[in-house]
């Protein structure tokens, strides 16, 4: 017998909340933090598969390093956040939350 086929992403796609923007309140989530920014231009390319829509900003530490973070969101509570946590969890993405005040 054959192997079942593997779920649709476009299933899981359709179940992302939409980040919103309109409010300046919410919550980020951070799915990684890269030196290289082709890492982090590679991450986002794997989220985009996922129908995450992300963004890269880097930023530069108080010692002069320079980090590329992937980020997603923001999204409009802590609920919306954790299913896309468990949607990222599924695939093996790592992440966490950052507050939006």
């Amino acid at each position: 017998p054959e192997p079942p086929a593997p779920a649709p992403v476009e299933a899981e796609a359709a179940a992302v909340p939409r980040a919103t923007t309109s409010s300046g309140k919410g919550v980020i989530v951070q799915i990684g933090s890269f030196k290289r920014g082709a890492d982090a231009e590679r991450l986002k390319a794997e989220l985009a598969l996922l129908g995450v829509p992300s963004r890269v900003e880097v930023a530069t530490m108080a010692g002069g390093e320079t980090f590329h973070r992937v980020r997603a969101g923001p999204y409009p509570d802590k609920a919306a956040a954790a299913k896309v946590q468990a949607l990222l969890k599924r695939n093996g993405k790592d992440s966490m939350t950052i507050p939006v005040k």
